[in-house]
């Protein structure tokens, strides 16, 4: 088991209102595979569904990771909020939203925040 700490959160907001949100993340281990990716994700107030992914590799893992990612931007998602004990993922995470970042009332494009 390895331990790493990602967390990308992305959100879409429907055309009555409602929220989306959309998360992954690789803090739940499992014991039948060396990496494991978690996605969770809630419509508005409604239960939060989760899907638990297992790999052998830490390319599988990225693999899987960039597919996702890339797919719920394709849907309309945009970036809420990256976190990544490793400052080039998130380099990585801010190239592949690609302007799917959300922004503030004036239009100005809020940074992903970096902890």
């Amino acid at each position: 088991m390895i331990m790493r700490t990602m967390l990308i959160t992305l959100f879409k907001k429907t055309p009555i209102g409602a929220l989306h949100y959309f998360t992954l993340h690789d803090r739940q281990p499992i014991l039948t595979a060396p990496y494991a990716l978690t996605t969770a994700w809630s419509m508005g107030e409604r239960r939060e569904r989760e899907r638990l992914y297992a790999f052998e590799t830490l390319g599988a893992m990225d693999r899987k990771i960039r597919e996702i990612f890339s797919r719920r931007i394709r849907e309309g998602y945009r970036l809420l909020y990256s976190f990544s004990r490793d400052p080039a993922s998130l380099l990585s995470i801010s190239r592949l939203s690609d302007g799917a970042m959300p922004s503030d009332r004036t239009g100005q494009v809020m940074p992903v925040r970096k902890c």
